[in-house]
């Protein structure tokens, strides 16, 4: 069995939250953050559910086919199809 990866899309939520924004409500700091965790900074949902995310990303990936499937099909009356 082979397949092949048409397209691929991602999603983050907007807002982020940093280490010194942890700091403020925690006892770290950045440099104790960034050293054990390798994290700077995070995007948090305010409201979006795990498939709210995915169904954005998915969306993103099927939208990047459809630009390759057109940009690989030029003319094709099957790439004005795809929605």
């Amino acid at each position: 069995m082979s397949f092949n990866i048409k397209g691929t899309g991602m999603y983050v939520p907007e807002k982020i939250v940093t280490n010194d924004d942890f700091s403020k409500i925690v006892e770290t700091n950045d440099e104790w953050i960034a050293k054990r965790v390798g994290v700077k900074r995070r995007h948090i949902s305010t409201g979006e559910t795990a498939a709210d995310m995915g169904l954005k990303a998915a969306e993103r990936a099927l939208g990047n086919a459809r630009k390759r499937f057109i940009l690989s099909k030029p003319g094709s009356l099957r790439s004005s199809s795809i929605s």
